[in-house]
């Protein structure tokens, strides 16, 4: 049990997934932050689905499922018609406009709190081997999350916890070095003279068919913005790391 901003939460872990490819932002993964000045460091990611990848909607009906489940556990009523847990949040104008996501883009924030060494999430590589390799915003990567239960004085759901990411492709600022020609040598010897002439660079889902993301009924609060019950509402919009 955690104490924050006045709320204590209760915990309940549900089970380890691993999510759908999906599009990084705003990743701190290397070097926690402490976003609210209230002495509590976390890492994070979030990522961006394609709403229409079947593999998206089939980890969303999976969710959905865990969400429905846990409400009833904890006493609670919910529809009988799965419904979209709260943790999953769709990109709106503001945050396309600091993103570049599409309107209505679904997402996931994924944090976990750092240990006392501030130890670094781990990252694996497309060949899922460790890599020390940086994950930036618009790569291409899958998180593997635990799924917890929460429940404070403001309501209760689901949310994920980060366990590890997948880096499955680097593409931030792919273009990078582009205009780099090929060196025969990088150090100038004492024979050359000073007016060598220069090389030139080369020029070379959802869970209901047909349904939009909705909010589950049960009558809950939107859920805190971490496990333990920051009552901020979620918000990806911290820039690139």
């Amino acid at each position: 049990m955690a104490k924050r901003g006045g709320l204590k939460a209760k915990v309940t872990s549900l089970k380890t997934l691993v999510t759908p490819d999906g599009i990084a932002a705003y990743p701190k993964l290397r070097k926690p932050e402490d976003p609210f000045d209230r002495g509590i460091k976390k890492f994070e990611i979030t990522v961006g689905f394609n709403r229409e990848d079947p593999k998206f909607k089939a980890f969303v009906k999976v969710l959905a499922e865990l969400n429905r489940k846990y409400l009833i556990d904890m006493g609670e009523n919910p529809p009988k018609k799965l419904t979209t847990p709260k943790c999953i949040k769709v990109a709106d104008k503001k945050l396309v406009e600091k993103i570049g996501w599409a309107i209505g883009t679904p997402y996931m924030k994924f944090e976990a709190i750092a240990d006392a060494e501030e130890t670094p999430i781990p990252v694996f590589g497309s060949d899922g081997k460790p890599t020390r390799t940086s994950v930036f915003g618009t790569d291409l990567v899958s998180v593997e999350t635990r799924i917890v239960g929460w429940q404070t004085g403001n309501g209760l759901g689901i949310k994920g916890y980060l366990a590890a990411v997948q880096l499955l492709e680097s593409r931030w600022r792919s273009d990078a070095g582009s205009g780099f020609g090929v060196r025969e040598e990088y150090i100038q010897s004492d024979d050359d003279s000073d007016d060598a002439e220069v090389e030139e660079p080369d020029e070379s889902g959802l869970v209901e068919e047909d349904a939009p993301f909705e909010d589950d009924a049960s009558g809950t609060e939107e859920d805190p913005s971490t496990v333990e019950a920051e009552a901020e509402e979620d918000d990806p919009s911290q820039g690139l790391a």
